[in-house]
């Protein structure tokens, strides 16, 4: 579980990439883990790639990657929940075996999602696509 608790974290491709890339495998791919963002906490990325593999965002601060590109990847589902929506540049989803993400709180996309593989569960929530973002 990784959880933010200070005021403001600025994303950097190189931390992010070692962090969820190289960590999160080592924990297994039937497991998921949690990048959490605590309230009044503001985790932002910009012009970084941002992969998480088999990770749910708990958002109950800010989550702000409308500079960034994310992608869900893995063999396990996945899960974007919080108290706050979340804001993604390009969403990408690329999931094996059946996997998918699910949305349980609303996702403001500004470019464009990406299916590699795997579908997003919407769940009931809303998939905001700014007008000039586009599904790919």
């Amino acid at each position: 579980m990784i959880h933010l608790s200070s005021k403001k974290y600025k994303a950097v491709l190189i931390v992010l990439h070692f962090l969820f890339v190289l960590q999160c495998p080592l924990w297994g791919d039937s497991q998921n883990t949690q990048l959490i963002v605590t309230p009044g906490t503001d985790f932002i990325a910009s012009s970084c790639d941002i992969v998480l593999q088999n990770t749910d965002i708990i958002n109950n601060g800010t989550f702000d990657a409308s500079k960034a590109d994310v992608a869900f990847t893995g063999s396990s589902s996945d899960t974007i929940s919080g108290n706050d929506s979340a804001l993604i540049k390009v969403f990408t989803v690329n999931k094996t075996g059946g996997a998918f993400t699910r949305l349980n709180t609303d996702v403001h996309v500004n470019n464009r999602v990406d299916f590699i593989g795997g579908l997003i569960q919407l769940n009931g929530k809303t998939l905001l696509l700014t007008d000039s973002a586009f599904l790919n």
